[in-house]
């Protein structure tokens, strides 16, 4: 969309930038959350949903081995989840999570980040 502003000499116009809210940056500040099929999580959304399934312990093993969205997506295993380096007890924690959102449809709900009193560029 094009905004302008008159002056007495002459009109500027400016592109202003349209978000969708396919955009994960603008749905996480535009809503307290919102929800993203567990096999589109980027890595941030990723971080986010395991931080408020207090699972955020288990993001450097993912990290370290460039897990996604879609590969928890596939996981039919606990041991699948073993061989990635994350103990016993957390990987069937996550699995049991990974299991929940599936019987959800696989949508996971991605909290949004609370804002206090920064600013974003």
């Amino acid at each position: 969309m094009k905004t302008g502003v008159t002056t007495p000499s002459r009109r500027i116009t400016a592109d202003v930038d349209s978000r969708t809210p396919s955009d994960a940056a603008w749905r996480s500040v535009s809503s307290s959350s919102s929800k993203t099929p567990l096999e589109k999580l980027t890595e941030d959304e990723l971080q986010s949903w395991l931080a408020s399934v207090n699972l955020s312990n288990v993001m450097t093993k993912l990290t370290e081995h460039s897990v996604t969205g879609e590969v928890l997506a596939i996981c039919d295993e606990v041991d699948e989840l073993q061989e990635l380096g994350i103990s016993k007890l957390h990987a069937k924690l996550l699995f049991k999570r990974i299991a929940d959102v599936k019987a959800n449809g696989s949508y996971v709900e991605i909290p949004s980040p609370s804002i206090t009193g920064q600013f974003f560029p």
